[in-house]
């Protein structure tokens, strides 16, 4: 723990303000501060739960290296300026300048950035506004909740942090937990991002030097314990799992992924009637500007009204038309299938995305030179057939759709009649491996969520 004090100019003069960092915010309040080393570029991931002193902390930082480096350009952005004015502009001026309205200037929505005497200034961005550009350059950058912007925007900063009036320019990502695919958490994992996460105990308004919590930090933290699913594990625990609004909310990796079967003996094969497949089937989805899709599920003996008692993805193919590097995608969704049929036996039907019936026949035409026989003698064979996107839910209390794969999926340990191999995804993609995007459904399921209207509440089916 430590105090950090300096003078705050005010209209009426100057006034002490305490501020007291603490753990990881104060390590990079330090680190930033106090740097005396030849110019580098460094990136921090500064993450944890909802009222940790995050952002508060990041605005001390900043003010105080624009009161001691003279010079120095801070630029500030989020997803969209306006809620830079809501969040950022508003808790800056009321609790680190109090006071200091001809340095503030104009009305908040309308303030471009804050300068000081010496010269030094923090500019306010909003991704929203592009016509700002990256030309322009900057020693520190600080994302606010960065979880909604893009990977591929984070990198383009770098081509604004090269101004090094400060010898350390620095990029900070300040965001709350989300799934643990997401592409800021394996970015802390390769080591591009120095982990810095921080916790309740941080943050002085809620945790006394002694751990007790005042009657404040009470009321908000018992709140936090009330959420469920995963806003509490963001939000309350600080964990990198799952994903807000998931469509398939009961998904975890210790119930739904299991591991492969032993190989039958003598041979490169896997067991899998040690899973208690009986058959398999494989669903397509063809792809143009989105993946195609080749899917292989083990499937156990039917229970009652057709639903199956178990399935087990036990391969899938992906690729992007970029990431075949020229060749046709749809040739390459075709020898997927042929070749998962030759694979897995007794494979029972491969059931193909309705909008194709084109690929469809031409699916069935080359299954039927590979052997696969027709109704009738020299007749192109049926096997592909379109999906039946008609079923809906009825009163009778059928499952279809969503309803049916949570139900798969199961709620409670040992209820999963859903499940995934792990390791059996084929050969990622190298295009969404490169752009660090979902190669695999075990991965993308964390982005199956409802859309969010206006008023933030998440929206069921139907």
């Amino acid at each position: 723990m430590s105090d950090i004090t300096y003078d705050v100019p005010s209209e009426q003069g100057t006034e002490d303000k305490v501020f007291e960092l603490r753990g990881n915010i104060l390590k990079l309040y330090e680190e930033v501060l106090g740097y005396e080393g030849p110019a580098c570029q460094r990136e921090y991931l500064l993450h944890g739960p909802g009222g940790t002193g995050k952002s508060l902390g990041n605005m001390f930082l900043i003010y105080s290296l624009c009161e001691m480096i003279p010079g120095i350009s801070i630029l500030v952005c989020r997803a969209t300026r306006k809620s830079l004015s809501d969040s950022f502009c508003s808790v800056f001026e009321r609790d680190v300048c109090t006071g200091q309205e001809s340095f503030l200037g104009p009305a908040p929505e309308s303030r471009v950035r804050y300068r000081w005497a010496n010269g030094s200034e923090i500019v306010l961005f909003g991704l929203d506004t592009p016509e700002h550009g990256y030309s322009t350059q900057y020693d520190v950058i600080v994302l606010q909740e960065a979880f909604q912007v893009e990977e591929s925007t984070i990198d383009k900063f770098y081509r604004m942090l090269r101004r090094f009036h400060h010898k350390l320019n620095c990029l900070i990502l300040e965001t709350n937990p989300r799934h643990k695919y997401h592409p800021l958490y394996k970015r802390m994992l390769r080591g591009r991002s120095t982990n810095l996460p921080t916790f309740h105990t941080d943050n002085p308004k809620y945790y006394g030097r002694d751990g007790v919590r005042p009657p404040e930090g009470e009321a908000y933290l018992s709140g936090l314990e009330q959420l469920s699913g995963n806003l509490y594990l963001w939000l309350f625990k600080g964990e990198w799992a799952g994903a807000e609004g998931m469509i398939y909310g009961n998904w975890t990796e210790d119930k739904n992924l299991i591991d492969p079967p032993a190989l039958i003996p003598g041979t490169a094969m896997f067991d899998w009637k040690a899973l208690g497949i009986d058959y398999f089937v494989t669903g397509v989805d063809f792809g143009s500007t989105d993946p195609c899709c080749v899917q292989v599920w083990g499937i156990t003996e039917s229970g009652r009204d057709g639903v199956p008692n178990g399935m087990i993805r036990v391969a899938e193919w992906m690729r992007t038309l970029a990431g075949l590097g020229g060749a046709s995608i749809n040739e390459w969704t075709i020898d997927r299938c042929v070749e998962a049929y030759h694979e897995f036996s007794p494979m029972r039907r491969i059931v193909c995305d309705p909008s194709r019936p084109d690929q469809i026949h031409t699916l069935n035409v080359r299954l039927g030179s590979e052997g696969v026989p027709g109704s009738r003698r020299g007749e192109v064979p049926k096997f592909a057939i379109p999906a039946d996107n008609s079923l809906v839910r009825s009163k009778a209390g059928d499952m279809s759709g969503l309803d049916l794969v949570r139900y798969l999926i199961g709620d409670a340990p040992g209820s999963a009649k859903l499940k995934v191999v792990r390791g059996s995804a084929r050969a990622p993609d190298p295009t969404l491996v490169a752009r660090r995007h979902p190669a695999c459904w075990e991965e993308e399921i964390w982005g199956y969520c409802f859309e969010p209207p206006e008023d933030g509440k998440i929206l069921g089916p139907g």
